[in-house]
């Protein structure tokens, strides 16, 4: 079955909610949605269909191979526009919700309250503006709050929400006089590093994690001369090098994961000490696993992204495969800190997609797994024998593709969406 059209998000706006990062922006306490904000009670139209799509969004295609579950998934659209586009789409293909942004955005999801949280962009990479932060929004898109980092800019990679209402987000803190001269850099240099905070819903600071003293500046690697030294970025003035780049943070238990893309790995990092526990690719060091069975051993992942790991030890990635041989795939392992090891399970490909450099996700989905291939404009979704289920083909690409929490109903969502009262406008 092949679903084409077109659609145009319209953004629906609050009456009094305020302009995002201007003056008179709400603090950074999260308010709690009402059930019109997230479309649990009808307000205004309790009954009727859904608006129509406006025409002069980017065209979509979505082909049907196999049958298809149930389930909804969010998509940013256009993230690095002057204006982004969010859509909820069920497992069919159908827009379900559509809102547009007022700003460049990043990273995004539905949470399980059934608010809406994206992070603001700035097009420069990873967050050095110190007007960034994670906006949280009602689906009817009345802002209710921000959260930022403290003593840092937030970056806008990653927001984890956690079942205590606290949040896990990161941040690019700038560290000088850095001596890279064997690396063929200049003796007195800026450096990003990657420092991971627990904030509450209020903004206090629960727990930090810094890489300055758990992450070698030698593990950058192969990035060096394939990004970092010829890439700087300039903040506040001076050149300053990306080393690490977070770019996914998840929790398993005590264990805080995250990925790192100017490092090709991924690292468990002990909550208790902030110790890193384990790391899987990149550089070897003592904290390395021993990977079993995958079939590139030594160039196992290339600027990946999205690292989850499930409650039984399971890993899933998306490996961009930047500047390696292989093609994109998401990869899945089985983590044993005890043992040490990481055991390849399976991975996933697409023959349309032959090259990565940025961006995109793999996540469990309908009873399968829905891959976003970054930089390229498509998704997959595959079955749980890895079978192709659907290709959705994109006008432009998008940062992830994330599945809505099963706390969050089809009707809410439609309900949501006809309790939009400016369908067509802008956040204000």
């Amino acid at each position: 079955m092949v679903l084409a059209g077109i659609l145009l998000l319209g953004l629906a706006s609050c009456a009094g909610s305020t302009n995002p990062g201007e003056e008179g922006e709400p603090s950074p306490t999260v308010e709690a949605p009402s059930s019109c904000q997230t479309g649990r009670k009808a307000c205004g139209r309790s009954a009727g269909t859904l608006p129509s799509l406006p025409p002069d969004f980017p065209k979509f295609r979505y082909r049907r191979y196999r049958q298809v579950g149930e389930g909804m998934f969010l998509l940013g659209l256009a993230p690095r526009a002057e204006k982004a586009w969010l859509v909820v789409f069920d497992a069919q293909g159908k827009p379900l919700w559509w809102e547009r942004t007022s700003r460049p955005i990043l990273q995004n999801q539905i949470l399980p309250d059934g608010t809406i949280a994206w992070a603001r962009s700035f097009r420069d990479g990873y967050g050095v503006n110190p007007k960034m932060a994670h906006e949280i929004h009602g689906l009817n898109g009345e802002l209710l709050g921000l959260v930022r980092t403290r003593g840092a800019v937030t970056d806008g990679h990653e927001l984890y929400a956690t079942s205590d209402g606290s949040f896990y987000l990161d941040s690019y803190p700038i560290r000088d006089d850095v001596d890279l001269t064997r690396f063929g850099g200049r003796p007195h240099a800026s450096v990003a590093d990657a420092e991971v905070q627990e904030v509450s819903s209020t903004g206090r600071l629960l727990w930090r994690w810094n890489s300055r003293s758990h992450i070698r500046l030698a593990e950058t690697g192969r990035w060096w001369h394939n990004n970092v030294a010829y890439n700087p970025h300039i903040v506040d003035g001076r050149k300053t090098y990306d080393v690490i780049h977070i770019n996914s943070i998840d929790l398993w238990g005590d264990t805080v994961v995250i990925s790192s893309r100017h490092t090709d790995a991924i690292y468990g990092i002990s909550r208790e000490d902030g110790q890193v526990l384990w790391k899987l690719g990149g550089t070897p060091t003592p904290e390395s696993l021993r990977v079993i069975g995958d079939p590139h051993p030594d160039e196992l992942f290339g600027g990946q992204h999205d690292a989850r790991i499930h409650g039984d030890g399971l890993l899933s990635v998306y490996d961009d495969a930047t500047h390696r041989p292989h093609r994109p795939r998401a990869a899945f392992y089985r983590i044993d800190p005890e043992r040490g090891t990481a055991t390849f399970i399976r991975q996933l490909t697409d023959p349309l997609v032959r090259r990565s450099h940025c961006c995109g996700s793999v996540r469990a989905f309908a009873g399968g797994w829905l891959v976003d291939w970054g930089d390229n404009p498509l998704l997959t979704q595959f079955n749980s024998k890895g079978q192709l289920v659907f290709r959705m083909h994109l006008a432009v690409s998008s940062y992830r593709a994330v599945p809505l929490p099963a706390s969050v109903r089809p009707e809410e969502i439609r309900q949501a969406m006809i309790n939009s009262e400016a369908v067509g406008q802008a956040t204000r």
